[in-house]
């Protein structure tokens, strides 16, 4: 396998985070590309709604 590096890029996705079983319903959708704003910006949720 070979690795390629990537220089890290902010997203933007839409999640219906209803489960089913072990997983999620439905897959994540990308929406848009975020140039203006960093990586290091981006806070994370603690947890995911259940």
């Amino acid at each position: 396998m070979r690795l390629t590096p990537v220089e890290p890029v902010v997203v933007e996705v839409s999640a219906d985070v209803a489960p089913s079983g072990h997983s999620f319903r439905h897959p994540l959708r990308f929406r848009r590309v975020r140039p203006e704003l960093e990586p290091d910006a981006v806070e994370l949720p603690a947890r995911l709604p259940v």
